[in-house]
């Protein structure tokens, strides 16, 4: 059982890597596949953008709630 749970994990992992996609291909690939998604990464992207110029965001807790979102996907 631990051997399967562990070559289970290792095929996810391996897929992982050997896929992988840069932050361009990742927005192309939302623009034309997932527009919800898309919408939550520009939300973060451009909450970002605001806190690098010493701008403030306007909720933070929704930007913390959309971040955690995409980590757990």
């Amino acid at each position: 059982m631990l051997l399967e749970f562990k070559m289970k994990n290792f095929k996810s992992f391996r897929n992982l890597v050997e896929f992988k996609m840069t932050p361009a291909q990742k927005i192309k690939d939302l623009y034309e596949n997932d527009k919800e998604e898309l919408k939550k990464y520009t939300q973060v992207l451009y909450a970002q953008a605001r806190l690098i110029e010493g701008l403030p965001v306007e909720n933070p807790t929704q930007i913390s709630n959309l971040i955690c979102e995409i980590i757990a996907k």
